[in-house]
């Protein structure tokens, strides 16, 4: 023999359609149960663009070797260079521009190479 239910069918049918209800109403409330970012969640940082260099020690250093060669060559009249270029890389130094003579160049590239922290000079500077 079957035991009865302690709940009458009209009540069972009413908690049936009841959890139904409440689980639709859930699912539409979170957009339809996909993944959503929460508004609380800030948005992740943009990154750099690629060509700048992260600024660390080494960049600061070379930038300082680059500003003490472009003032030490700028101290003496004989070095001849006009619009000239200094660039720095891993303490090597690079000089570009225009020399007025080969012997200024060569003085360009004798101070440069006395400038503390300069492990070597390369120098594609023309004369004109």
């Amino acid at each position: 023999m079957k035991t009865p239910s302690p709940f009458s069918s009209r009540l069972r049918t009413r908690l049936v359609g009841g959890a139904l209800l409440l689980a639709t109403v859930g699912l539409t409330a979170c957009g339809g149960g996909g993944y959503h970012r929460p508004a609380y969640y800030p948005e992740p940082p943009k990154q750099p663009p690629v060509d700048i260099k992260p600024y660390t020690p080494a960049v600061a250093y070379d930038q300082d070797i680059a500003e003490r060669v472009r003032r030490y060559l700028g101290s003496d009249p004989r070095v001849g260079v006009e619009t000239l270029v200094v660039n720095v890389e891993n303490q090597v130094v690079y000089l570009s521009g225009n020399a007025k003579s080969p012997e200024a160049a060569r003085l360009a590239v004798a101070m440069a190479e006395r400038v503390q922290g300069v492990r070597k000079v390369i120098s594609t500077m023309n004369v004109y």
